[in-house]
């Protein structure tokens, strides 16, 4: 699931770039018990103006009730690397 939402949002124009990551083994408390599983880690690069659009997408295709969405702020990126980004996302 996590390879065919990065190949949307590149295909979507949402990201520019979609790293998958895994499988993790993952330990996490659901409905008060402990559970394990083995999960993958989609990492999406794309502006911050894309979040609500890449937020609907991962929520109306991920199988979890509640998918792990964590938006990292860029502090820094070189100026190449940064236009590149916005040359390869609708924003």
């Amino acid at each position: 699931m996590a390879e065919e939402i990065g190949d949307a949002a590149i295909e979507h124009r949402l990201a520019a770039c979609a790293n998958l990551e895994g499988p993790v083994s993952s330990t996490y408390r659901w409905k008060s018990v402990v559970e394990q599983a083995f999960e993958f880690v989609l990492w999406l690069k794309a502006p911050k103006a894309n979040w609500d659009r890449i937020e609907a997408l991962v929520l109306t295709h991920h199988p979890y009730d509640v998918p792990a969405m964590v938006a990292l702020p860029c502090i820094q990126a070189n100026a190449p690397y940064e236009a590149w980004v916005h040359e390869n996302t609708d924003t």
